[in-house]
């Protein structure tokens, strides 16, 4: 799969440089940003295909939009191939779908919050998680631990709200936010 979104990438380059859309020079850099634009394309498309496909879309959509606004200030533990990525991705998306169908039948709150709570303070204890692919300053360093502090009081916050109304799609945001704690784990272990 890797090799074929890489082909693909090289096509639709080629192609903007053929029709004079970009310089030649800088084909390497549009051939990153293209195959990061692929990636992120089969991951969503996916993710809204298996939320279809299970009568949970939005609560999916839910769930794969706050997991992606955490790990994008958090990282955590990355794959170096996409068809990796891929794969677990699709995997815990199935899983999170199925645990979600379970808690519709037997719905029970007192886990909730302890559960988001400990994962939201572990990911502000140990974020941002930096990789060797995405290496950041220290001043970003300071604003991406502002900005998933903020991220996680919101999303705990919205999580409060969901539970005083006995609303079960608060399960989409824990989910998510328990999930993102776990990849920053891993990721901070992996680190040491």
């Amino acid at each position: 799969m890797d090799k074929v979104i890489e082909l693909l990438s090289n096509k639709l380059v080629d192609c903007y440089i053929n029709h004079g859309f970009i310089d030649e020079t800088k084909k390497n850099v549009y051939r990153y940003g293209t195959t990061v634009a692929v990636q992120s394309i089969i991951n969503v498309v996916s993710t809204l295909i298996i939320g279809l496909a299970f009568g949970l879309f939005f609560e999916n959509l839910c769930f794969f939009l706050v997991f992606r606004l955490i790990r994008k200030y958090s990282g955590g533990l990355h794959s170096e191939k996409f068809v990796i990525c891929f794969s677990f991705s699709v995997i815990l998306n199935t899983l999170f779908l199925v645990a979600y169908k379970l808690f519709i039948i037997y719905p029970n709150f007192i886990f909730i919050i302890p559960t988001e709570l400990v994962s939201c303070i572990i990911i502000v204890l140990l974020s941002p998680i930096t990789n060797t692919n995405k290496k950041i300053s220290n001043k970003e360093f300071m604003v991406y631990k502002i900005v998933v502090a903020l991220i996680c009081a919101i999303v705990f916050s919205c999580s409060m709200i969901l539970i005083c109304q006995n609303n079960i799609l608060v399960y989409s945001f824990c989910m998510a936010v328990l999930l993102d704690g776990i990849f920053v784990v891993l990721g901070y272990l992996k680190s040491l």
